[in-house]
């Protein structure tokens, strides 16, 4: 029987530990890292992956969504975040052929559209800003990201992602 520091009492059956799956080291398969390690090479990992999916955003605009609400988690990724990253790559190797078109001759005007989300981050509470801009029937940016500061009211939170969207216009 061993003592466990989580339970704080005997276990009554035997315990076996196995390496986590994306840490095995075949030199040492009865030996276990150290959870620290272990994470670390989790978040280095996660921050790989999503600077390849932000850099594929600019030409699949319906991941974008996705990958930007997954990049929130940089700094302390948990193995459900690296599920909800490996589902967006499983879609795009199942979704090859999705990609922008412009067609030619059409009236090129650059439009732009912003909402707001207010209060959206559940986690913060902070706004969420969108803006889409349309080079005449084309769209060429989507972006949907956490405002900076915490807004007190539906407007301001409107007015932050209007001027959002103009600065990125200019």
């Amino acid at each position: 029987m061993s003592k466990s520091a989580f339970l704080n009492g005997y276990f009554k059956e035997e315990v076996y530990v196995m390496q986590p799956p994306g840490f095995e080291n075949n030199k040492f398969p009865n030996h276990v890292f150290k959870l620290s390690k272990a994470l670390y090479g989790l978040k280095q990992a996660y921050r790989g992956m999503i600077g390849s999916l932000l850099y594929l955003t600019v030409s699949r605009p319906d991941i974008v969504f996705s990958v930007e609400l997954c990049a929130r988690f940089q700094s302390k990724p948990n193995e459900t975040h690296l599920k909800a990253v490996k589902r967006i790559i499983r879609y795009l190797k199942h979704t090859p052929d999705i990609t922008l078109w412009y067609p030619k001759g059409c009236n090129f005007d650059l439009v732009g559209y912003a909402n707001a989300d207010y209060a959206g981050f559940l986690v913060d509470r902070k706004s969420t800003s969108s803006m889409a801009h349309f080079l005449g029937p084309c769209l060429v940016s989507w972006t949907n990201k956490k405002q900076h500061s915490v807004v007190m009211s539906t407007a301001e939170a409107e007015y932050v992602a209007a001027a959002s969207c103009c600065a990125e216009l200019i």
